[in-house]
C-alpha cells in the first residue's frame, strides 16, 4: 500500500493524504470444559 500512494502521489502531486482501512478476522476456541466447546467439533 505505501508504495501504491508514493507512486499515485508521484504522478497526482496534489493527492496527498490516503485513508487504510483493514479488516481483521479472529477464530476463538473454546476452553476445555466450556460447554460450547462441542459446538466447534
Amino acid at each position: 500500500m505505501e508504495i501504491w500512494a508514493l507512486k499515485h502521489t508521484d504522478l497526482n502531486p496534489a493527492h496527498r493524504q490516503y485513508k487504510a482501512m483493514v479488516e481483521t478476522y479472529w477464530r476463538v476456541t473454546p476452553a476445555e470444559g466450556n460447554p460450547y466447546q462441542e459446538l466447534d467439533a
